[in-house]
């Protein structure tokens, strides 16, 4: 099997931490999942899209893709309307925008933790469901 240097460094850094990753629940929306992350004994919550259903313990990996990808979304927004814009959100939810505050902590304190938060994979690719991807649903950390 073909070897990806982006699988190799998701790879990397979840080996390099104590991470466990576990679905909380759906939410009331398509495609979203509440999901816990911890990493060194530290944990948060963060909301994932999850369209496909990937989210889960069997899969760590593609957990932890999914997990940097959202917070990634979250750094490349140009504010609360457009990460809402992103995913698809009503804006108008004041849930959405207590949520939307709290990634700053959260994304910062795993940044802290991580260094860069890098997702690896691009959305093109987990969308297009390509070789890259096919490579990290049977990888094993």
């Amino acid at each position: 099997m073909k070897t990806y240097r982006e699988i190799e460094k998701l790879k990397s850094v979840y080996q390099s931490h104590n991470i466990k990753i576990k679905k909380l629940k759906r939410a009331n929306f398509e495609g979203f999942v509440l999901a816990e992350i911890t990493i060194d004994n530290h944990s948060w919550k963060v909301y994932v899209d999850d369209e496909y259903g990937d989210c889960s313990k069997n899969k760590p990996l593609v957990a932890f893709y999914l997990i940097l990808f959202s917070l990634d979304v979250y750094k490349d927004s140009l504010d609360y309307l457009d990460w809402c814009n992103q995913n698809q959100l009503n804006a108008s939810e004041i849930k959405w925008l207590d949520y939307y505050k709290s990634l700053d902590k959260t994304y910062s304190e795993i940044e802290s933790i991580l260094g860069e938060i890098d997702p690896c994979i691009d959305s093109f690719d987990y969308q297009l469901r390509n070789g890259v991807i096919d490579a990290l649903f049977t990888s094993k950390v």
